[in-house]
């Protein structure tokens, strides 16, 4: 079990051995927007950032684990990463990665929005 605040605790979640059509249905997903990233110009370490601070949000562990590890490989510096968070507050991020950052924040933070009626 794993600590996530004084006196609480979780247990992580294994979702290819709990639910592998579900685990599965994720992973194609997910090749599927990378295509669609590719196909569309989107450099490799641009869909690692929005990857990564999409994980920040989510509070996901193994996500921030694989992200980062991914995000290194394609070239990004640990400065940036360290400072991911907290993009908006430094002139690390060219405007086109601030772009992709702020709509991955706005589209992660939508779900937990309710719709408004009309």
């Amino acid at each position: 079990m794993t600590s996530t605040a004084p006196g609480a605790t979780t247990r992580r979640i294994f979702i290819d051995k709990q639910s592998p059509a579900a685990y599965d249905a994720l992973v194609r997903t997910s090749e599927a927007v990378r295509k669609v990233a590719a196909d569309a110009g989107l450099d490799r370490s641009l869909v690692e950032l929005i990857d990564l601070r999409v994980s920040q949000l989510n509070g996901c562990a193994y996500c921030l684990h694989v992200h980062t590890r991914a995000a290194l490989r394609t070239g990004e510096t640990t400065q940036r990463l360290g400072v991911l968070a907290a993009w908006r507050d430094t002139d690390l991020f060219t405007p086109a990665e601030r772009a992709a950052l702020a709509l991955a924040e706005a589209t992660t933070a939508a779900a937990d929005t309710a719709a408004q009626e009309t």
